[in-house]
C-alpha cells in the first residue's frame, strides 16, 4: 500500500513520532508531532516501541509491537512501523510501505520521502521489532477536527484578516507609488517625442513641476507604506509571541520533559519569518502582480511586438525557479533545524557552565558546540549558494531582455514604427516588468520557508493546555491517596498501589531509593500528571474535579531543585502572594527563617538579583529562600521535596522549627526525604518500594 501523507521529523529524536504521524494522516488524522511526543514519552533519546503502541491506542488505532522473522515483513499488513538500527549505531523508525522481490519501499521521516531500499540493506538494519496499527471503531468516532492540527491555510488567512483594513491600505500605497514610477515612463516619451522638438519651454517647465509634486507625493507614500509595514511587523510578532509564551505556560508539565529548550525558543526566530511572510512577502507578491499586469498592458499599448518578445522569457524565470526551489527546500527545513540543535547545546552548555569548567571540559564543550555550528554554517552556506546562483540566472536574464528590448527597439525606431521616446518609455516600463517577475518567483521561497515555520509554531500550539476556572483556592484538611499506581509513557511501572493518608497538623515522611517515583508522587499531587489507577482525594474529592490554579494555589512544594525566579530575592519569595499583611508576612519570615543573615551578605540586601535560577547563592540559601516562597502563601497542604538536602545542622533545625509551627496551624505537610533526623518530626513513615 502506497502512503499518502509523508511526514519528515522535525528533529533527531522525532523518527518514531513522524512515523505514526504519517500513518495517522494516511487514515485521514492528523495529528501534531508534539502531541505524539508527549503521549509517546519521546525524549532527547528517542520514543521506545511501548510509548508508540501507547500514543497509537491513545489515538483510537489498534496497535502492537511485535518481534518478527525476516519472512515477516512481506506478510504484514502495510503501512507499519519498522525499527532500524544504521551502520553508523543509530536507532531509527521508519515506515514500511511496500514489499516486492528485490526491494523494500519505505517513508524515511529523515527526509519524508519514499525510498526503494534493496532488500538485503533493510533486513541487515532491522532489529526485528515492529508495530502494526489498523483504525479502529473508536478512532473512526473520534471528532476529525479535535485531533488534527489547525488548517495552515486557514490560520494564516486569519491573520491575514485582522489586518486586512491595514494591509489594504498599504497595498494601494503601493500601487500609487507604482503609478508614479510609471508616470515618469510617460514623462520620458512626452519629453523626447513632443516637448523637446517643439521647442515648447513653458510646457516643459509645467510638467517638470507636475512630475516633481508627483515624485514627492511618491516620497510621502513611500514612507507612509514604510511606517504601516513597521506596524503590522510590530503587531503580529507582538500577538504571535504573547499567544506562544501564554500557550507555553498553560501547556502540562510533561510536555517540557520531551523536548529541548532550544527546541521552544527557537519557535521565536519562526515567529520572525511568519511575521515576514504576513507583512512582507504576501504583500508585496499581491504589488507584484498589480506591477506586472499593469506593466504588460503598458507594453502591450506601446508595441506589442516587443512586448510578446518580453512574454517569451517568462518560462525562463519559471525555470529558474522551480530548480532553485527543488534546491532550497530540503536545504531550509534542515537549517531551520540545525539552528535548533545549535541554540539546544549552546543553552545546555552555559547551564553546565560550572560542571565543564571543574571537569575541565572546556575544550570537549566547546569542540560539541562548534560541531553543531559548522553544521548549521553548512548548511547556511549551501543555501546561500543556491539563492546567489539563482539570483543571478535570474538577473542574468533580465539584461537579456534589456538587450533584446534595446536591439529590436532600435530597429524599429530605425524602420519608422517606433519614435525614440516610446523606445525609451518602454525600456524604463521594461525594468518594471523584469523586477516583478523576479519578485514573484523567488516570494514562493519566501512562503515556504513562512510555511515550514507556520508549521513548527502550529505544532507546539496545537497541544491542549490544561484546564484552568476561577482559581478559587480550596483548603484541604485531609489528604487520602489510595492505590495510587504511575508509569511514564512508553516505560515500565514506577511504583503501584501507593496508599496513605494526611489529616490537619500532621507530618508524613516518605522515603524511599533514588528513582522509586518520589518526586514523580510529588508532580501528581500538584495534579501535573495523571496516576495510571488509583484516586487521590482532598476533604472526600478527587482533586482532578478540583481546578488546578485553585489547588496549586493551596499547595506548595519545595523542588529538588529551588528554581528561583525574579529580579530580587524580595521578589523571589512574595512574587504571586495575595495578602494585605504582605509586608507583616515578608518581615516575619525574615525574622523566623533568619534570612536576615543571609541579606547581609548580599550587596544589596534583599533587593539583590539571585542570579539565574540563584546562582548567585548556595545550595542551602537557595533552599531555604525556596522554603520561605513556599510558606508565604500560606498553603493548607505543603509538600518538601529534599527541602533540607543542602543545608548545614543549623539551617535545617531553623526549618525544622518552621514547619513544626505549621503543624501547629493545622497544615498538611508530606516530607520527602533521606535524611535520618526527618524521622524525629514525622507522625508517619512510608517506605516506597
Amino acid at each position: 500500500m502506497w502512503l499518502s501523507v509523508k511526514i519528515k521529523q522535525q528533529s533527531k529524536s522525532d523518527c518514531g513520532a513522524a512515523s505514526l504521524a504519517s500513518i495517522a494522516a494516511h487514515y485521514g488524522m492528523r495529528v501534531p508531532l508534539s502531541k505524539i511526543r508527549l503521549y509517546s514519552g519521546t525524549d532527547s533519546g528517542g520514543a521506545t516501541l511501548k510509548g508508540l503502541v501507547e500514543a497509537a491506542r491513545r489515538f483510537g488505532f489498534l496497535a502492537d509491537g511485535f518481534k518478527g522473522e525476516r519472512e515477516s515483513l512481506d506478510k504484514i499488513p502495510k503501512p507499519a512501523i519498522i525499527h532500524l538500527k544504521k551502520d553508523d549505531g543509530y536507532l531509527h523508525y521508519v515506515v514500511l510501505t511496500k514489499s516486492s522481490a528485490s526491494y523494500f519501499h519505505i517513508m524515511d521521516p529523515l527526509d519524508g520521502e519514499i525510498q526503494r531500499v534493496p532488500r538485503e540493506s533493510l533486513l541487515r538494519e532491522w532489529t526485528g521489532y515492529l508495530i502494526l496499527l489498523s483504525p479502529s471503531v473508536e478512532s473512526k468516532k473520534l471528532n476529525f477536527k479535535e485531533e488534527t492540527q489547525i488548517s495552515l491555510i486557514q490560520w494564516i488567512k486569519g491573520l491575514l484578516a485582522k489586518r486586512w483594513i491595514v494591509l489594504s491600505g498599504g497595498i494601494l500605497l503601493s500601487v500609487l507609488h507604482l503609478v508614479s514610477s510609471l508616470a515618469v515612463a510617460i514623462f520620458i516619451k512626452y519629453l523626447l517625442d513632443d516637448i523637446i522638438p517643439s521647442g515648447g519651454g513653458d510646457q516643459l517647465a509645467k510638467v517638470s513641476i507636475l512630475m516633481a509634486l508627483i515624485l514627492l507625493l511618491s516620497i510621502v507614500i513611500s514612507i507612509t507604506r514604510s511606517v504601516i509595514n513597521i506596524n503590522i511587523s510590530i503587531d503580529t510578532d507582538r500577538e504571535l509571541i504573547t499567544n506562544y509564551l501564554r500557550h507555553l505556560f498553560r501547556i502540562p508539565l510533561p510536555f517540557f520533559n520531551t523536548i529541548k529548550t532550544g527546541e521552544l525558543t527557537s519557535r521565536i526566530s519562526d515567529i520572525y519569518r511568519i511575521r515576514n511572510l504576513i507583512a512582507e512577502t504576501l504583500p508585496e507578491a499581491v504589488v507584484a502582480v498589480v506591477t506586472l499586469l499593469a506593466s504588460l498592458a503598458l507594453l502591450f499599448l506601446t508595441e506589442s511586438k516587443l512586448a510578446l518578445l518580453c512574454l517569451a522569457f517568462i518560462p525562463l524565470y519559471l525555470t529558474i525557479y522551480i530548480i532553485h526551489d527543488r534546491l532550497n527546500k530540503p536545504l531550509m527545513k534542515c537549517s531551520m533545524e540545525r539552528a535548533s540543535r545549535f541554540q539546544s547545546v549552546v543553552i545546555e552548555s552555559l547551564r553546565s557552565v560550572s560542571t565543564i569548567k571543574n571537569f575541565s571540559n572546556e575544550r570537549f564543550a566547546m569542540a560539541r558546540t562548534s560541531l553543531k555550528l559548522e553544521e548549521l554554517n553548512n548548511t547556511l552556506s549551501q543555501t546561500g549558494k543556491v539563492s546567489i546562483y539563482a539570483g543571478a540566472a535570474a538577473e542574468m536574464v533580465s539584461k537579456f531582455i534589456m538587450l533584446v528590448i534595446l536591439s529590436s527597439g532600435g530597429g524599429a525606431v530605425i524602420a519608422g514604427v517606433l519614435t525614440i521616446g516610446e523606445l525609451v518609455s518602454f525600456y524604463t516600463i521594461a525594468a518594471l516588468f523584469t523586477a516583478p517577475l523576479q519578485q514573484i518567483a523567488f516570494a514562493i521561497s519566501s512562503v515556504r520557508e513562512g510555511s515550514v515555520a507556520a508549521t513548527r509554531y502550529l505544532d507546539i500550539m496545537a497541544l491542549e493546555e490544561e484546564c484552568s476556572g476561577s482559581g478559587v483556592r480550596v483548603r484541604a484538611d485531609n489528604l487520602v491517596v489510595s492505590n495510587l499506581s504511575y508509569s511514564y509513557p512508553g516505560r515500565e511501572r514506577l511504583f503501584e498501589n501507593i496508599s496513605f493518608k494526611i489529616g490537619r497538623g500532621k507530618i508524613l515522611l516518605l522515603r524511599g531509593e533514588s528513582g522509586c517515583g518520589k518526586s514523580t508522587l510529588a508532580a501528581i499531587l500538584m495534579m501535573h500528571m495523571r496516576p495510571e489507577c488509583g484516586k487521590i482525594e482532598v476533604n472526600g474529592k478527587s482533586i482532578f474535579d478540583l481546578d488546578p490554579v485553585g489547588w496549586r494555589g493551596s499547595v506548595s512544594i519545595v523542588p529538588q531543585n529551588p528554581d528561583l525566579f525574579g529580579n530580587t530575592i524580595k521578589e523571589c519569595i512574595m512574587d504571586g502572594v495575595e495578602s494585605n499583611d504582605y509586608r507583616e508576612i515578608y518581615e516575619e519570615l525574615c525574622m523566623e527563617l533568619e534570612l536576615n543573615r543571609i541579606f547581609e551578605s548580599l550587596p544589596n540586601g534583599d533587593a539583590t538579583h539571585p542570579g539565574e535560577g540563584g546562582s548567585l547563592l548556595s545550595r542551602g540559601e537557595q533552599q531555604r529562600i525556596a522554603f520561605a516562597r513556599a510558606v508565604a502563601r500560606k498553603p493548607s497542604f505543603l509538600i518538601l521535596d529534599e527541602a533540607t538536602s543542602s543545608m548545614d545542622i543549623r539551617s535545617e533545625k531553623i526549618i525544622e522549627r518552621a514547619i513544626m509551627k505549621l503543624k501547629k496551624e493545622g497544615t498538611l505537610i508530606l516530607i520527602i526525604s533521606h535524611k535520618s533526623r526527618s524521622c524525629l518530626i514525622a507522625d508517619e513513615i512510608i517506605d516506597m518500594r
